[in-house]
């Protein structure tokens, strides 16, 4: 599996459209549909990561099979304690006491602990390290965890 800067969200059964609708679009990236064999998904690892904000702007602008796209700040281990150091140094960088948030965390594959879990901690220490407060109906940001 490719280390994801770029983790595109697409309808099922469409993962090899849209990895090919990206690679068409001239960046010097590598592509994965369907990592790990989960489907709905593509990986893209950017080989300039100066390119990666404009890749993830062409493909929301150009690819409708793409129906999300999330530029990616950290990549982790599948471990608890690494994804919640992750998140906290993201919410650093966004987060201050004035702006709401939320952790929204989509998990794949077999793992000791549930998404719930995930969003728990991860909030939790976001709200210590931050002063942020947690809005989870209309965040003003979201947080967002995959783990694949």
């Amino acid at each position: 599996m490719v280390r994801p800067d770029i983790i595109v969200k697409t309808l099922l059964g469409m993962e090899r459209v849209t990895a090919s609708r990206i690679e068409e679009l001239g960046f010097n990236v590598n592509v994965e549909p369907k990592p790990k064999g989960f489907p709905g998904l593509v990986t893209l690892e950017v080989k300039r990561k100066s390119d990666g904000p404009k890749l993830a702007e062409a493909i929301k602008q150009e690819i409708p099979e793409a129906e999300r796209v999330l530029l990616s700040e950290e990549v982790v281990n599948a471990d608890m304690d690494e994804i919640v150091e992750a998140a906290v140094k993201v919410s650093t960088r966004h987060l201050s006491p004035d702006i709401t948030f939320a952790v929204r965390t989509v998990r794949r594959g077999t793992h000791q602990y549930k998404s719930i879990d995930v969003n728990y901690k991860a909030g939790s220490a976001i709200i210590e390290a931050t002063g942020a407060s947690v809005n989870l109906d209309y965040p003003d940001k979201i947080i967002w965890v995959e783990i694949i």
